[in-house]
């Protein structure tokens, strides 16, 4: 992998948090400048809420990152490292089993680090349309179980537990 920068977890500086309403309205119109239209309301109070969900109201939200997108093979953009990237003698329990499950190809190593909330909405917003477009489907229906089992079956994120559609409906 050919990163443009390496950020690591202990050089990661402050969350890049951002207001709950603001977040809703970067998202909205990111999606009208991508899309050339509107989001429905069940579509933006859905993929509002896994944000929300991903980044702990963007109080965990690092580099601009707003859906904590994995920098993949393709990726070559700069990348923050997470916590369990590299283990060390205060290592807690979460971080050596997430680090196992990096070794194995089971966590990931990177996320994608992004210079704005401008160009992280919009890299989200446009994976969210393209890559995984069945996860936009299942918003469409404003039901939180088949938008949740959309993001399950996606990959997007595969441990997104059963309990996250009810953590989708808290949000709303």
């Amino acid at each position: 992998m050919a990163f443009s920068a390496i950020i690591p977890w202990a050089a990661r500086g402050s969350p890049t948090y951002l207001p709950p309403a603001q977040l809703a309205g970067q998202l909205v119109s990111t999606w009208q400048t991508i899309t050339g239209s509107l989001p429905s309301r069940e579509v933006a109070e859905l993929l509002l809420a896994q944000v929300i969900l991903e980044t702990d109201w963007s109080r965990s939200m690092w580099f601009f990152d707003w859906g904590n997108i994995t920098a993949g093979v393709s990726w070559t953009g700069a990348v923050w490292r997470p916590s369990w990237y590299e283990l060390t003698p205060s290592s807690n329990e979460r971080d050596q089993r997430l680090h196992a499950a990096m070794l194995a190809g089971k966590a990931p190593s990177a996320f994608r680090a992004y210079p704005s909330h401008a160009a992280g909405a919009a890299d989200y917003v446009r994976l969210i349309t393209t890559t995984f477009r069945p996860i936009v489907i299942a918003a469409e229906t404003g039901d939180p179980a088949a938008f949740a089992a959309a993001v399950r079956a996606s990959r997007y994120c595969p441990d997104c537990g059963v309990g996250f559609d009810q953590s989708l409906r808290m949000v709303q």
